[in-house]
């Protein structure tokens, strides 16, 4: 009857064990979708109140807007095809993404 109750115990504090793991740290930003040339990303709440730069492939500025929620997105309808670089920032942090317009 000891051994099964020792048993057990093992059994329970190696599942409690298991399930107290540190949390993975969430990433700054995350690309929702890429769907009708419109770029749909999720920032994080430090970043709400931010600027959004959008850069083509020669680095020419070629809009900028605030961050007002933490669900965004971009159009690239009227844009020509390429490579586009859109930063980001608040602060001292900024994040780069890279987005290609087909």
């Amino acid at each position: 009857m000891k051994k099964i109750l020792v048993l057990l115990m093992l059994i329970v504090i190696t599942a409690t064990t298991s399930m107290a793991r540190e949390k993975q740290p969430k990433k700054q930003v995350r690309v929702i979708s890429t769907k009708q040339k419109t770029l749909f990303f999720k920032v994080r709440k430090a970043f709400v109140g931010g600027l959004i730069e959008v850069f083509d492939a020669n680095n020419n500025f070629l809009e900028g807007e605030g961050v007002p929620h933490t669900h965004n997105k971009v159009h690239f309808e009227d844009a020509p095809a390429g490579v586009y670089t859109v930063i980001i920032s608040k602060g001292n942090k900024s994040i780069e993404l890279s987005y290609e317009n087909m």
